[in-house]
């Protein structure tokens, strides 16, 4: 995802007083130094021919602002003191646990205008800096761009977005020989985790997307742009214009449902079901040990990575083996996705093992050792699987 480090943000001078060009100062807390900007492009209107002052008046350090380069070269981005954004009315760990719930749009919110500071530097990638609390000083404008300039230069922040999500991305070259009627059971399972490597790229570039355009009313379309479907805009712009929405077709709605209930209602796979039931195991154990409320899992820290590794994987066991009953996933694709699930596996036990030698939360060494056995358990039955896939 985007670098952001906006809560560690103490203040910023940013200077467009120049055409083509956009300077700046950053001052962030937990750093002496500062983090200067040297940008090609310019800024929304508001901020286009004048001098911005921000100040955030409650800096949270953190390990975003030591960790951006020094000297920041590269392309403008979004630069706007007016950009609406939606703000949740609730405190922020509330927002996190509706985030972890799927309750997201339950939470009441209001529209205000944010600070929404975006650019492409050489050396760390996406950088935004946005908030709905900076305290922002405009100086007189020196020029005025109208609204042909602001529409060009939207769209080369476009595409610098585009550009940098195909870095993401990063698309195979085709295949000049492809093997002519070769079946999804013919992959093996290193073919496997290439295609799954490649999803996973696009599932980053997706993300980053929606964390850009999430707010705006033209989403759809926009992520079609920076994610490179072009033929997603044709088809919609063709079908607008000469096809009726008339809605799925019911046959192919009803086979999706029935689809859906016998995912749910069938027997689970005795893996699934033992990650399924371990991740609810470990949720419960932080809450009776309370490391949601007191570590709120900081990314990156041993608590996010265990139930982070716990998480994936059931999700990914789900996505193989959650209509084992009914269809058959590929061979090669199941081997693919367990061999992921070890590597999690692993990943989980070690941050299991930083958590008890620094317990967070009410958690004690004991506590946490004894979840243990059961990702043992876990990491046993997941090789089992692929000892009889690879027998078959």
């Amino acid at each position: 995802m985007a670098f952001r480090p906006d809560k560690s943000l103490l203040r910023a001078e940013l200077d467009n007083t120049i055409r083509g060009r956009v300077t700046g100062t950053l001052w962030f807390a937990g750093r002496a130094d500062p983090v200067t900007l040297d940008l090609s492009g310019d800024a929304w209107a508001d901020v286009a021919g004048a001098r911005v002052t921000l100040s955030n008046p409650h800096p949270q350090p953190d390990n975003s602002g030591p960790g951006l380069s020094a000297e920041q070269r590269g392309r403008v981005g979004d630069i706007t003191v007016s950009n609406r954004r939606k703000h949740f009315t609730v405190p922020e760990v509330e927002v996190n646990h509706a985030i972890q719930e799927g309750r997201l749009l339950d939470l009441p919110w209001v529209w205000k205008n944010a600070v929404y500071i975006e650019w492409y530097s050489e050396r760390n990638g996406r950088v935004v800096i946005e908030s709905t609390e900076y305290e922002v000083t405009i100086s007189e404008h020196l020029w005025i761009t109208d609204a042909d300039d602001e529409a060009a230069q939207q769209a080369l922040n476009m595409e610098a977005m585009r550009e940098f999500l195909d870095l993401i991305i990063a698309r195979p070259e085709p295949d000049p020989d492809p093997e002519v009627g070769r079946s999804a059971d013919d992959f093996t399972e290193d073919e496997w985790e290439e295609s799954l490597k490649f999803s996973d790229r696009l599932t980053d570039a997706s993300l980053e997307a929606l964390d850009k355009f999430k707010d705006d009313p033209d989403f759809h379309q926009k992520e079609a742009h920076v994610m490179g479907w072009d033929h997603l805009i044709e088809a919609r712009a063709a079908a607008s214009e000469h096809q009726p929405d008339d809605g799925p077709d019911d046959d192919d709605e009803e086979d999706f449902h029935a689809w859906m209930e016998a995912r749910e209602e069938g027997p689970k796979h005795p893996l699934l079901a033992l990650a399924i039931a371990y991740v609810h195991t470990v949720m419960d154990a932080y809450e009776d040990l309370g490391i949601e409320e007191t570590e709120r899992q900081p990314v990156g820290t041993p608590a996010d990575t265990f139930i982070r590794s716990v998480m994936q994987i059931s999700g990914k066991l789900a996505g193989v083996l959650g209509s084992w009953h009914t269809h058959r996933m590929p061979r090669g694709m199941i081997l693919a996705t367990t061999r992921r699930c070890l590597t999690w596996a692993n990943d989980a036990l070690n941050a299991l093992a930083e958590m008890e030698a620094a317990p967070p939360g009410r958690a004690t060494p004991s506590a946490l050792a004894a979840l243990r056995p059961g990702l043992f358990q876990i990491r046993a039955a997941i090789t089992e699987v692929r000892r009889e896939l690879q027998g078959q």
